[in-house]
């Protein structure tokens, strides 16, 4: 008989064991990360010195995603509903089902925001989402290429791209893939050890699960990215297993069906909810863009400032095309990743690694930049919409319209563009193999050489500042707020403005809206003019039109300036047509507040008795 084996003992082990896990990280790894985390600060500059007061983003989707966390937090302490919210779209509500996502977050969130203002933990969770993307991305190409110089600018491009950059602050429900390495990593292992072994036994299975695990995991971070994810993993592994000759292989098939079938159950309490909604069908047919990436924005800086001296034919092109970044969807890959990118051929001629390995990284490049120029290609704001191409047989599938729009595949395509890249600088690493000390001032050279055409001039931000009087709020007031104008870009403000007063607006931002907010804006007249952007003729004001919202508990009207990029925003009168005379009892730039009930006293169109 086997002895006892007490809990302290264990205990001993699981200490022992993390103290060499981590002795082995230190050893190995802790420079990598460091200077990713250098990177990161520098690229992201100057984000650390104003975590509190700034955003990074070229939309002002970017306010939207703070209000997700705040509302998903009170709904955990058991404040409001977990699916139903009149936090917004007041007195009507809405359906909150499309808000579940980042959950894995919170286990960040929660702890920081004890010691940390709201808006410095949403910019720090982004930047170790930053961070996590170039560090995972490290560790699946060094596997994969055996070379730390090569991972390290596999990771570099993968993390800092201006793109993806700009993504994981703005659109974290589309942008922060930092698991997908690690996905791939380990379906990699997996089917390098059933290669080996021949048969799905517990060495495969051991890479297998956890893949599966993780990918099903990624679904409480956002739908999105769960599809994105097991796209990318479904076409790594069809088309290892084509090259290499495991789709002869019978456990092959088995080990993807319970890849497969663990990934469905880790994410059925995430997807169950969303395919038993009556509406999923119309949400899914609202996302009808097929637009994609100007094709130009693959070889030329994002925004005219970036433009370096030395940029040569990027200069050149935008100069010959007169192409001026308006469109902010681009994927500029850096000229130095190209060149290294073009130099994997190389490794194959010196027979440093077969053309198989390059072929499946080829071919994800061109399928996932392919769906990113959307249904008809677009060059230098030319759209020519007698060429079809993929994406415009294939947009109308549910996981496509569940993306939702097709620039989001340059993010997919970043990942080979980046393995590509360390293929050749393993290249150059080879070739310089009898020189070291050159060597390292050339690799390093070249790594900075990308991360500095990378980096923009001007990061692309707005202002995260709250107005005084929402700040000083106690979070007790009654009633509801009348935010205008009614308008998406305005509601997104509005939504991060709430996370500190926590007062319901009338407006708001969803991706599905009820009818029933629409019927109630409509039977206001007020309501239903402000919407349509129309101004009020005297007949069709009357007082029993405001008595009717101060009935429902709105209480005062917030007027918010339209937000604008780099930290901008605009300044015209505040609801010129509608408040002569009346004077706020707050403004400062961003907003401009009026009690409700003075529009009773004070007819809102200048003349009107």
């Amino acid at each position: 008989m086997r002895p006892a084996v007490s809990m302290s003992a264990i205990g001993e082990r699981l200490q022992a064991l993390s103290k060499s896990i981590w002795e082995q990280f230190i050893q190995r790894d802790a420079v990598v990360l460091g200077t990713y985390i250098g990177a990161a600060l520098l690229m992201t500059y100057p984000l650390i010195v104003r975590m509190n007061s700034i955003f990074i983003g070229l939309s002002p989707d970017v306010y939207v995603e703070p209000w997700t966390t705040w509302w998903q937090m009170r709904a955990l302490s058991g404040e409001v509903p977990l699916f139903y919210t009149r936090a917004l779209f007041y007195p009507q509500g809405m359906d909150a089902i499309f808000s579940l996502d980042r959950w894995p977050e919170l286990l960040l969130h929660a702890p920081l925001s004890l010691v940390l203002p709201p808006t410095t933990v949403y910019n720090l969770i982004g930047l170790l989402s930053l961070i996590a993307g170039a560090y995972t991305a490290f560790l699946f190409a060094e596997h994969l290429l055996g070379n730390r110089w090569a991972a390290w600018l596999t990771g570099a491009i993968f993390a800092f791209q201006p793109r993806h950059l700009v993504t994981v602050f703005e659109q974290p429900s589309v942008g922060r893939l930092h698991w997908l390495p690690i996905v791939l990593l380990l379906l990699l292992k997996g089917m390098e050890q059933l290669q080996e072994q021949g048969r799905l036994n517990a060495a495969v299975r051991r890479f297998f699960v956890p893949a599966a695990l993780l990918m099903g995991a990624n679904a409480f971070i956002n739908l999105k990215i769960f599809i994105f994810i097991g796209l990318t993993a479904a076409l790594f592994a069809g088309l290892y297993a084509l090259l290499h000759g495991l789709w002869r292989s019978g456990p092959f098939y088995k080990a993807m069906a319970v890849v497969s079938i663990v990934t469905l159950a880790m994410a059925a309490p995430i997807i169950l909810p969303f395919v038993q909604v009556e509406w999923l069908d119309a949400a899914l047919a609202q996302q009808d863009s097929f637009d994609g990436v100007d094709m130009l924005s693959y070889v030329v800086p994002p925004y005219m400032d970036n433009m370096k001296a030395w940029h040569g034919l990027p200069v050149l092109i935008a100069a010959v095309t007169d192409f001026r970044y308006w469109y902010d969807r681009g994927i500029y890959l850096s000229v130095g990743a190209v060149f290294a990118a073009i130099l994997s051929i190389g490794g194959v001629a010196a027979k440093l690694y077969s053309s198989r390995e390059l072929a499946s990284w080829v071919i994800l490049l061109v399928v996932f930049a392919t769906l990113s120029f959307g249904a008809t290609p677009t060059i230098n704001a030319q759209t020519y919409y007698d060429i079809a191409l993929p994406y415009k047989y294939v947009g109308s599938f549910f996981l496509f319209q569940a993306i939702g729009a097709p620039w989001r595949f340059v993010l997919l395509a970043l990942l080979p563009f980046s393995i590509l890249a360390g293929y050749g600088v393993r290249f150059i690493h080879h070739r310089l193999d009898g020189v070291p000390a050159i060597r390292s001032v050339v690799l390093a050279g070249l790594l900075v050489f990308v991360l500095y055409d990378l980096r923009w001039s001007t990061l692309p931000t707005f202002d995260a500042v709250v107005p005084a009087i929402f700040t000083e709020s106690d979070g007790d007031q009654e009633g509801a707020l009348l935010n205008l104008p009614i308008s998406r870009r305005t509601a997104k403000v509005d939504m991060y403005y709430q996370t500190f007063h926590e007062i319901p607006l009338l407006e708001g931002m969803a991706a599905r809206q009820s009818d029933n907010v629409s019927d109630y804006i409509h039977s206001n007249p007020v309501l239903r003019i402000l919407a349509e952007d129309d101004h009020l003729e005297c007949e069709q004001m009357s007082k029993s039109a405001i008595e009717d919202l101060l009935a429902d508990g709105f209480t005062f009207l917030v007027y918010t300036y339209e937000p604008l990029s780099s930290v901008d925003f605009e300044e015209p009168a505040p609801l010129p047509n509608y408040v002569s005379g009346m004077t706020p009892i707050f403004t400062d730039g961003r907003v401009a507040i009026y009690p409700l009930y003075d529009f009773q006293e004070n007819w809102i169109i200048p003349g009107c008795r």
